[in-house]
């Protein structure tokens, strides 16, 4: 009986586990900070940091980057800063910070792709 116990409530623990995570690329020229889920997380150029251990849930994201001096600092899209949502135990988030530099401004691209499967509806009209 110890046995079969121990068994389920190692099955119960393994199929709860969650491995959502969120992958953070910089090709940027300048260095990055991620603020999610009240921790920040520093991104300097050509690195890649991993966010693991990500609970289920809607968590909302901002961004922070260095601007080279004696240039105006601008962002490009939308995945700047927003809300991540994660419903399923293995939701994975990827986002590519990268720059551009014309004239007297720094530019901050950023893309952001998801595993997570949107539920699209259709409307007919009549």
């Amino acid at each position: 009986m110890k046995y079969v116990i121990i068994t389920l409530l190692a099955l119960f623990i393994t199929s709860c586990s969650n491995d959502n995570q969120v992958t953070i690329k910089n090709i940027a020229q300048g260095s990055v900070l991620i603020n999610f889920r009240a921790k920040t997380h520093l991104i300097v150029p050509g690195e890649s940091t991993t966010i693991t251990e990500i609970p289920n849930g809607t968590f909302d994201y901002s961004t922070t980057f260095e601007v080279p001096a004696g240039l105006k600092g601008q962002v490009d899209g939308e995945a700047a800063s927003g809300t991540l949502i994660f419903e399923d135990k293995s939701t994975k988030i990827n986002f590519i910070y990268s720059s551009m530099r014309t004239d007297s401004t720094y530019t901050l691209g950023c893309t952001k792709s998801s595993t997570r499967s949107l539920a699209t509806t259709t409307t007919t009209s009549p």
